[in-house]
């Protein structure tokens, strides 16, 4: 939603699906600036390696129904919330002097997309854990965290980012999703298959 401020900010380069591309030219991104990706894409940027992976967003809610629908056409800025759709999901596998690092955004999973893949850290979306019937959070686990055989998960998605970064960092509207249970189950995830678990906040760095 806010890449093309940050891209026309900065003079940075927009990489993203056909939907990204729409919301960047809505936007006034330059086409010259707008990498179109898909599945199976690898890029060198920097010194980083970075491979595209198709993904899948959480499952559809009456806040969040409209998983696949693209974007089509030039989306011209301020939009409402509705205007944006999701467009597609992707998965980022990061290389980097050595290191492996998974950027997984959405809690979901397609089966086997990740075999064959090793990580040293995930990043991993937990939005819609705390209701996931127990053989979903399986499942899950299975298909991310142990497939890749991470040490070090970082969630993602979990503060309300409809929240100005200019007042005290917050978790989800409880009617969305309740954080404290994400964390505890993550936690007690963790414990039990010797992972560690770190809680990033925004506007923090770390060293990896």
């Amino acid at each position: 939603m806010d890449a093309p401020y940050f891209a026309n900010k900065c003079g940075a380069k927009i990489y993203g699906s056909e939907s990204a591309k729409n919301v960047a030219l809505g936007g006034g991104v330059p086409e010259s600036d707008i990498i179109v990706f898909k599945h199976g894409d690898r890029f060198h940027v920097g010194g980083y390696n970075i491979s595209i992976l198709k993904s899948l967003h959480s499952k559809p809610n009456k806040f969040n129904n409209d998983l696949g629908i693209p974007v089509t056409e030039p989306l011209v800025q301020p939009a409402g919330l509705r205007e944006y759709k999701e467009g597609g999901s992707y998965d980022f596998f990061v290389e980097h002097e050595g290191k492996r690092l998974l950027i997984r955004p959405s809690f979901n999973y397609i089966e086997g997309q990740l075999d064959g893949i090793s990580a040293d850290v995930i990043f991993l979306g937990v939005a819609g854990l705390a209701k996931a019937s127990p053989e979903m959070e399986e499942a899950f686990f299975a298909e991310t965290v142990e497939k890749t055989g991470a040490g070090l998960v970082i969630p993602v998605h979990w503060d309300n980012f409809f929240a100005s970064l200019d007042h005290p960092i917050t978790d989800m509207p409880e009617l969305i999703e309740k954080t404290e249970v994400v964390f505890f189950k993550l936690g007690k995830y963790c414990e039990a298959h010797d992972v560690n678990f770190i809680i990033q906040y925004p506007c923090t760095s770390i060293e990896l």
